[in-house]
């Protein structure tokens, strides 16, 4: 929260927009992950590597972004 906190701050400081992404963090397996690392079942997590594929048709890119 602290963290949170000094990007709030900074983000007003400077006039500038903060804005978060996490539209996958309530997806049936992301669920499933954080139960099971809230649970202690796999111990502590040392180490972890993402690898994230993903496919976006030509619509996508069409928007105004």
């Amino acid at each position: 929260m602290e963290e949170c906190d000094r990007m709030i701050e900074a983000a007003e400081e400077s006039g500038r927009i903060l804005s978060v992404v996490g539209q996958n963090r309530y997806l049936d397996p992301m669920m499933k992950l954080k139960t099971t690392l809230d649970s202690g079942l796999i111990g502590r997590i040392v180490h972890a590597k993402v690898e994230s594929h993903w496919w976006r048709g030509q619509n996508y890119y069409d928007l105004w972004w």
